[in-house]
């Protein structure tokens, strides 16, 4: 039978297997998905005889990532169609994303796993745990209905691009890798808690905008968000890993790691060896060259030598990723203490 692989044009992407897949999701949340997510997203396929067998969707969403922005794709909608799933369907379209994403040089990717065990055969880690916080009193709470931002602002609340302009200071004061507010984007969290039923809560203090709450659901309300100025919040007894990334350009990552400016070094030079079983171009032995001011990639050798270890330091991408975002902390050789991580990750987005 001939099967192909190919993303979908835009009068193809079918809500039919996503339905199918995800009864979980309330209609009204597909109808905003299917209305205004999946204007500027990608949809991989795998077909046999026309009829589409597996499915993953790319969401693009404008990363800062240390100095830098990237375009950077949200993995949702994976499924495979219940009588052909446990036969490599998925795994064949995954090679293909990440073959693709290699050849646009994105740093990473990430996800948010149904299952850990789906994912990290394929050098899946986690690198954010979603915190559940705890709001004190003592704000001033002025809601809207989630849907109505653009009618709220006119009675002195503060409309998409001022939200979009706060969150940012916000995130900018506070993390290394976050997605980029924008106008576009507070409307489309407008709709999409509008999806759900869902509410903004702006906290007021002495008089200033200090805190932003979103609240949604159907049946019982949930925390969809919660960003506040001052130390108005108390953590969580719990921290629940929520984001998996996968390394895909080994070179453009790195370019965003540096020395610790306490490190008591102004450059370094190590070897290290990759073994990327998916993405051939990142294997090899690299000369790594690290600065204040960034990283740079050089490579030795296409191969690792099964004597490496006696020169260099070999990682999988997933060591890798979970290192350089400060996520694992248990990966100890001298040199590495010089090296700053990324660290201070925020991703809160939810499909």
């Amino acid at each position: 039978m001939e099967t192909k692989i190919r993303y979908l044009d835009e009068r193809e992407k079918s809500r039919r297997l996503w339905e199918t897949a995800f009864p979980e999701d309330s209609k009204e949340f597909a109808d905003y998905y299917f209305r205004d997510k999946i204007r500027d997203n990608r949809v991989l396929v795998k077909e046999e005889e026309g009829e589409i067998l597996s499915m993953l969707h790319l969401n693009p969403y404008n990363m800062k990532v240390g100095d830098r922005a990237y375009r950077l794709d949200y993995i949702v909608g994976v499924a495979t169609r219940q009588d052909r799933r446990h036969e490599g369907h998925m795994k064949s379209l995954l090679e293909k994303m990440m073959e693709d994403m290699y050849e646009e040089r994105v740093p990473f990717t990430f996800l948010m796993p149904a299952s850990e065990k789906i994912y990290s055969p394929f050098d899946f880690r986690f690198i954010y745990d979603q915190p559940y916080w705890k709001l004190s009193p003592g704000y001033e709470e002025r809601k809207v209905t989630a849907g109505h931002l653009a009618e709220a602002s006119g009675e002195k609340l503060p409309d998409a691009a001022k939200v979009a302009d706060w969150m940012n200071q916000w995130l900018e004061e506070r993390f290394d890798v976050y997605t980029i507010r924008t106008e576009e984007y507070v409307k489309r969290l407008d709709a999409e808690l509008a999806s759900e039923d869902g509410s903004w809560i702006f906290l007021y203090r002495d008089g200033k905008l200090a805190g932003i709450r979103c609240l949604w659901g159907l049946k019982e309300k949930e925390e969809r968000l919660l960003y506040l100025s001052d130390k108005g919040t108390a953590e969580a007894d719990r921290m629940k890993p929520a984001v998996m990334a996968r390394l895909i350009c080994l070179e453009e990552f790195t370019a965003n790691i540096r020395l610790k400016h306490d490190c008591g070094i102004h450059s370094m030079e190590v070897k290290i060896g990759v073994e990327d079983h998916f993405i051939r171009q990142n294997n090899g032995i690299w000369l790594w060259k690290l600065s204040m001011s960034g990283s740079v990639l050089e490579k030795i050798s296409d191969q690792v030598p099964s004597d490496a270890t006696e020169e260099s330091t070999v990682f999988t991408p997933g060591e890798l990723i979970e290192w350089l975002t400060g996520y694992r902390t248990d990966m100890k050789r001298e040199w590495m203490e010089f090296v700053e991580p990324l660290g201070k990750i925020f991703i809160d987005e939810v499909v």
